[in-house]
């Protein structure tokens, strides 16, 4: 085929050539108690949505990995979505009370990191997390074991509900029925387990009471007060007393356990220690910004319809796989602007250099254009953008017209890489490598190729018999070309961070060793945040979509 790089010179004097053919790659409730601290003094009042935020820490600090609980999620007993009502736009919930075997995996894959091997020393996980969240809660004068553990139960959810869900609370918010703002601020209900439903009622009002001091909650709405109601073992928590009475009657019409879409969508992710759910249909732009890590987005394909709408829902389950792997996995459903789109299968990601830092792999991009296409342009122009202006300019500065040569720049497999082969000269290798047709794809990448060496001279590109590939110097192109030599599929930490590489549709790969070494200058002197990086030895994800319905998998492995 025909070789059009440019005859500038790389920083190794090496010109671009032809390399010739490429071998493609491969029950109804009711309340016992209401109850509030109505603490008469002003700065009591100010605290009202920090001391609902700061229960809420207690999901969001084991979800984010800064200590963890390990649950059964079918295990017996009231689950916290039994506790809160239906009709919430995201959800997520732990268990501090794991199997032995989960515990066991969690205590030894945690205690690899020197930042959390040290909070791992004792049995009761309800006081490490609380211990992990004091501090900045203002409860560090709180003594957990006489004033805390006699009433808190294992189980602690958060769920979030459109500004409107419960009208108005303490004269604010929009009737129900009214006009929905699209990005106004969601209600929060934190649902929190106890044992001891008399000793909760004192000991949240204590709890609040601390938040409470000058400085804690300078965000908070003057004149509000964070109100609680204590039902059938668990306490309902909200920004304020007349919030939490009104979701507590909502309960009492109908659970969110019991509702349709969040009963089907979580049935069969098995066991973890948290779960998290997103309607993003129903909760527009506020509930994608709240999907967890954006994983039903980046691991789905629904970046694409958060972008064109934010149609679709996502449930997650996180767990330990044994003491050396962390994942988190789930499903996507009723994705519309994907529903038309035939589901295609990655080639050729395990193929890629053994020294590749950071890869990634995308199949059947190019039937993802027109619909995507069509959804932005709608959106955009909704919100007083105009996309033939993009166009327009894209046409101007790169010579490409969208979104005819898109489809032929995404093709129907496409692979790109951060190689590390340059880390040690201080040089980034990056290229791509594309399956596409080639005839329509020599003057795109003819005129892609040109704009880019106006400020990268040492870029390169090559047609290939089955479409492209393009990379910043002559080396990556080559190294992308090879058809034999050390591959990631050979390395045993790539097989485990992506056990179903072969199945997607999707793949991110990223060797956290070289990246941590070349950016952060990992040392032998044991310092964070280097030290705590120097467990992981991978992290994975792939992605699989089938028309509107998604599966993914997020892992993280060390050795």
């Amino acid at each position: 085929m025909s070789t059009f790089d440019q005859p500038d010179r790389g920083p190794e004097g090496v010109e671009s050539t032809g390399h010739g053919p490429v071998t493609p790659f491969g029950a109804t409730a009711t309340t016992d108690v209401l109850a509030a601290y109505d603490g008469g003094e002003p700065q009591a009042r100010r605290a009202s949505w920090f001391a609902v935020g700061a229960l809420g820490l207690l999901v969001l600090a084991l979800v984010a990995g800064v200590t963890y609980g390990v649950q059964s999620l079918s295990g017996g007993g009231t689950q916290p979505e039994e506790a809160l009502p239906a009709g919430a736009v995201a959800f997520a919930e732990i268990d501090l009370d794991p199997p032995a075997g989960q515990k066991v995996n969690a205590f030894r894959f945690l205690r690899q990191f020197p930042a959390l091997r040290g909070k791992l020393t004792g049995d009761d996980m309800r006081q490490v997390v609380f211990e992990s969240v004091a501090d900045d809660a203002g409860w560090a004068d709180v003594d957990f074991s006489r004033e805390v553990a006699p009433w808190l139960g294992q189980r602690i959810a958060v769920a979030a509900y459109p500004a409107d869900r419960f009208g108005p609370a303490n004269g604010q918010g929009d009737a129900p029925g009214a006009s929905p703002d699209a990005f106004a601020i969601p209600k929060v209900v934190v649902a929190l387990q106890v044992t001891d439903e008399g000793a909760a009622r004192d000991g949240i009002a204590a709890l609040i009471s601390a938040a409470a001091r000058p400085g804690l909650a300078s965000g908070a709405t003057a004149g509000s007060t964070p109100g609680f109601v204590v039902k059938d073992g668990y306490a309902l928590l909200a920004e304020s007393r007349a919030l939490a009475e009104r979701a507590a009657e909502a309960t009492a019409e109908g659970a969110l356990a019991a509702s349709g879409d969040y009963a089907s969508d979580m049935s069969g992710l098995g066991d973890g220690f948290a779960s998290a759910w997103v309607d993003m249909t129903n909760g527009g732009p506020m509930a994608a910004l709240a999907n967890p890590l954006a994983l039903g987005a980046a691991g789905n394909l629904a970046g694409v319809a958060a972008m064109s709408g934010g149609t679709g829902r996502a449930a997650y389950v996180a767990r330990f796989d044994g003491p050396d792997a962390f994942e988190v996995v789930g499903r996507t459903t009723a994705v519309d602007v994907l529903a038309d789109v035939a589901p295609a299968k990655l080639t050729g990601f395990d193929q890629l250099p053994a020294t590749s830092a950071v890869a990634f792999g995308f199949a059947g991009g190019d039937a993802l254009v027109d619909s995507s296409w069509e959804s932005l342009r709608t959106r955009l122009e909704g919100n007083g953008l105009s996309m033939d202006a993009f166009a327009d300019e894209a046409e101007r500065s790169l010579g490409i017209k969208l979104p005819a040569d898109l489809r032929t720049v995404l093709g129907s497999n496409l692979l790109a890489v951060l190689d590390s082969s340059g880390f040690e000269k201080r040089r980034l290798d990056i290229g791509v490598r594309t399956t596409t047709d080639p005839v329509a794809a020599q003057p795109v990448i003819r005129r892609l190729t040109r704009a880019l060496q106006r400020s990268q001279p040492e870029i390169r590109s090559n047609i290939t018999d089955d479409g492209y590939i393009v990379a910043t110097n002559g080396a990556t192109v080559r190294a992308l070309a090879a058809t034999t030599g050390n591959s990631l599929g050979q390395q045993a930490v790539f097989r485990r961070a992506l056990p179903d590489v072969a199945d997607s549709r999707m793949a991110l790969w990223i060797d956290v060793r070289p990246l941590v070494s070349r950016f952060m200058g990992l040392s032998e002197r044991g310092d964070a945040p280097e030290a705590d990086l120097a467990p992981i030895a991978g992290f994975g994800m792939t992605a699989s979509t089938d028309g509107a319905e998604g599966s993914f998998r997020m892992r993280l492995v060390t050795d």
